[in-house]
């Protein structure tokens, strides 16, 4: 069992909002939300679920519901799975971030826009792409330590890149917290990369997903579910103080 003294210890901060065991305990509609740039994300569930399986909720619609929807929605874990996946299936195109020119692509292709699929979408001119050019400069693929290739696959930077996503991945304490708190994300996640993998595949697309790619794409969120098995009390297990 982890103590709650040492979830403190360990990026207190951070565990505190992404576990839900320790969220609880802060107020849900805090004063953060009202300084944020769209107030309305906290609606999903107050301060606490930008930190807690925002992705789903986001997919679900639970920032429109009402606030007995809201409620419902936070009691049932299988419902709002449901909602957001039945989103993510009635979308034209799926793509993930850390396959960006294969996400890409697929949109391009599924939107006819024939031009810019040929510019584009061809070993020879997609490592030329200004589209395939991330840009941004917070928090982007390179601060964590990983760069974008010409085919949209994160590779190794240099040594002297930060280990931002580090930071998050290597402590089995916040590790175990952060999956706790985002495992429907994970299950999201990899149900996209499942609707991508199948779409590139009919539609007969130059990028791929096998299954070592798949492996790949998801080791964060199975490390996390094996810290959280390891550490975590089983849920409605008091803390021992």
């Amino acid at each position: 069992r982890i103590r709650t003294e040492n979830l403190h210890r360990t990026h207190g901060d951070i565990v505190r909002l992404a576990s839900p065991r320790l969220c609880s305990q802060l107020e849900r509609d805090a004063v953060q939300c009202s300084m944020l740039a769209h107030p309305r994300k906290c609606r999903a569930g107050g301060f606490c679920t930008l930190f807690q399986n925002h992705q789903t909720h986001i997919l679900a619609g639970a920032q429109y519901f009402s606030k007995s929807a809201r409620s419902a929605s936070r009691r049932s874990a299988a419902n709002l799975l449901c909602a957001a996946t039945n989103s993510l299936q009635a979308l034209i195109s799926v793509g993930i971030t850390e396959r960006l020119s294969a996400s890409l692509c697929l949109l391009f292709h599924k939107l006819g826009y024939v031009h810019v699929y040929k510019r584009c979408c061809n070993g020879d001119t997609s490592a030329t792409c200004s589209l395939f050019k991330p840009r941004t400069t917070e928090h982007s693929a390179a601060d964590r330590g990983r760069i974008f290739s010409s085919t949209g696959i994160l590779t190794n930077a240099s040594s002297s890149s930060s280990d931002y996503l580090t930071k998050y991945v290597t402590d089995d304490i916040l590790l175990a917290a952060m999956y706790e708190g985002n495992a429907l994300d994970c299950l999201i996640y990899e149900r996209a990369i499942g609707i991508l993998q199948h779409e590139l595949r009919i539609d007969n697309l130059m990028y791929k997903i096998d299954r070592t790619d798949f492996d790949l794409l998801m080791r964060h969120c199975r490390s996390g579910k094996q810290a959280a098995d390891r550490l975590l009390p089983p849920r409605g297990t008091a803390y021992v103080e």
